[in-house]
């Protein structure tokens, strides 16, 4: 009998750990609308066994899928372009004047789709080409600022989304005659980037970051948002210290425990000066003074790996690691897991569609690892 409760106990504990992991869970999924029916749907049938999930906090929009919609927004449109608010007459990047007249009859000959190959494209059209061309240069570069990474990481998305839409808005001050193709993705861009405030994700993981740390928010966020950003890492940081985190103790050589210098024992007995090179630590520090120590000290170079940094701070930030181990590998893209899929419709065809499942992954895994190395069999030749 005493193992059986043993054994129930045990389950129990597990069930408890697996619950806790379920309500940190978050899912990078492009923006179709059934993907948010099916994390309300998912957030129900938790709901049903005790768990909390919330279908909008940890729901992550994919990065470049928001991108693409925008700049779909501004190609899909851009023929249909209201100037009446712009004079009628504007200069271009090179201080050359455009006759507004001019510049709209070619909008209504959508340059873009014109064949080249069967009517020459005159000097207004290709006008209209190049202030296309220097409108969508804004989302491609935070397109390549992100899919350039192996690991396109969630804490890197605000930023450059950020930096997309602000160089948007000045590109429309700056050119007002781009202003109106620019306006249809920018209206899509802000309701995504409200979106982005309801996931805490976002945030969090730019603190986790040590290239970023708070350093972002602090310089361009308004101080309401900064003081709820902090409010909200310290509750989380509490509630994880109530779930059990401890301080790391570091290894001490068996009896070096009461082995205090003799300097030591003097100084504390008749107040002399010691060669103590710091304060010694009484109890746990709190989580006030962890979160501050953290966001205080200076942020890592460009380029650091952040599991590393992370291997490394355990023992400092003990209750930031655990944090930084849940929420850095929340990925800002949806493309390498949809990558994933088509690679495996090119292994799996009509043809070979019999492949067991322990054979499919060993193909998948193989593919994965010769794309990765990028072999070269010409290499060493003469």
């Amino acid at each position: 009998m005493k193992t059986c409760k043993l054994i129930i106990e045990a389950w129990r504990q597990y069930f408890a750990a697996l619950k806790q992991d379920l309500a940190i869970g978050h899912f990078t999924l492009d923006n179709a609308r059934n993907n948010d029916a099916a994390m309300h749907e998912l957030s129900q049938l938790l709901k049903a066994r005790g768990i909390t999930f919330d279908p909008v906090d940890r729901h992550i929009m994919c990065f470049p899928h928001i991108l693409n919609i925008c700049s779909g927004h501004v190609t899909g449109e851009y023929t249909h372009t209201d100037f009446a608010s712009i004079g009628g007459a504007w200069v271009d990047a090179l201080d050359n004047v455009i006759d507004k007249d001019a510049y709209m009859e070619a909008l209504q000959r959508d340059p873009i789709a014109l064949d080249i190959a069967d009517k020459k494209l005159d000097e207004m059209d290709w006008q209209v080409i190049q202030d296309m061309e220097v409108v969508l240069e804004v989302p491609h570069a935070a397109q390549q600022c992100m899919s350039g990474k192996s690991l396109p990481l969630l804490s890197r998305a605000v930023p450059s989304f950020e930096t997309f839409v602000a160089q948007w808005e000045h590109l429309s001050l700056n050119f007002p005659h781009c202003a109106p193709f620019i306006k249809a993705g920018l209206d899509y861009a802000r309701t995504y980037y409200c979106r982005m405030g309801k996931t805490n994700a976002y945030a969090i993981t730019m603190l986790v970051d040590p290239c970023i740390r708070l350093t972002w928010i602090e310089t361009h966020w308004a101080q309401a948002d900064i003081n709820r950003v902090k409010e909200i890492i310290v509750t989380m940081m509490t509630e994880h210290r109530n779930w059990g985190v401890t301080q790391p103790v570091p290894n001490v050589p068996q009896g070096a425990s009461n082995q205090v210098p003799r300097t030591t024992r003097l100084g504390s007995r008749y107040g002399l000066l010691t060669m103590q090179m710091r304060r010694p630590i009484n109890g746990l520090q709190t989580v006030e003074q962890e979160f501050t120590s953290y966001i205080t000290t200076t942020c890592c170079s460009d380029g650091t790996d952040p599991l590393l940094f992370w291997v490394l701070s355990c023992a400092t930030y003990p209750t930031l690691y655990r944090i930084a181990m849940d929420y850095l590998p929340i990925q800002a893209s949806a493309v390498p897991c949809e990558r994933v899929f088509s690679s495996s419709s090119e292994t799996m065809t009509k043809h070979h569609n019999h492949i067991s499942p322990i054979l499919m992954e060993a193909l998948q895994m193989m593919k994965f690892f010769l794309k990765k190395e990028r072999l070269n069999f010409t290499k060493g030749w003469c």
